[in-house]
């Protein structure tokens, strides 16, 4: 691999942390606008790669840095959903309530 590439793929990996640090801060709007910028580089340095070449290790460490970002962004959507159902539930509980009691 070049050294273009090579630099490629830790700027990549500088921005999958910048990324993973805004999402465990909870600061999701400058999470998402490097998110964008994130998955624009990791198309560009993965995009090109011909099909079936073997990854040096910085690729694959740059691979496996967006599967815990992407596994992250999964969990925390899984408990948004299930804290949003608790609400709904939550929120027709007390309507009946109020029916029945009114």
């Amino acid at each position: 691999m070049n050294e273009v590439n090579s630099t490629s793929v830790s700027a990549l990996m500088r921005q999958g942390d910048q990324l993973q640090s805004l999402l465990v801060q909870g600061e999701l709007v400058a999470a998402e606008q490097l998110a964008e910028l994130y998955l624009h580089a990791l198309e560009e340095v993965f995009g090109s790669l011909p099909w079936g070449e073997t990854l040096n290790v910085e690729q694959r460490q740059a691979l496996m840095q967006f599967q815990l970002i992407y596994d992250w962004v999964g969990q925390e959507k899984q408990q948004a959903e299930a804290q949003l159902r608790q609400f709904s539930q939550a929120g027709r509980a007390s309507g009946l309530y109020k029916l029945n009691a009114g």
